[in-house]
């Protein structure tokens, strides 16, 4: 998809930390309009996504080590990074 036009985001006032983009693209030779919202994570969501990020990261460096010391390098790396989880300062989580 080749964007054909392409305007900066606008902050929608809905009482939310929120941008939209709004852009139109050329598809199979027709005109279709996207819409992208984003939001800051639920704490459902932040879950979610930790999960997965762990459960993916422990099996790219089990490849390398032991899965023991995988699974430690990244709790210690959640623990480093995110030591808050969702609400860490200076740390974006959108969806």
């Amino acid at each position: 998809m080749t964007p054909l036009r392409d305007e900066a985001p606008t902050k929608v006032d809905d009482g939310e930390n929120r941008s939209r983009r709004d852009s139109q693209v050329i598809e199979d030779g027709a005109t279709v309009e996207q819409r992208v919202t984003v939001r800051r994570m639920t704490a459902e969501e932040y879950r979610d996504a930790t999960e997965h990020r762990k459960a993916e990261s422990v099996r790219v460096l089990s490849r390398l080590m032991p899965e023991e010391l995988a699974v430690e390098r990244v709790r210690r790396g959640t623990a480093r990074f995110l030591p808050d989880g969702l609400d860490t300062e200076d740390r974006r989580r959108w969806a």
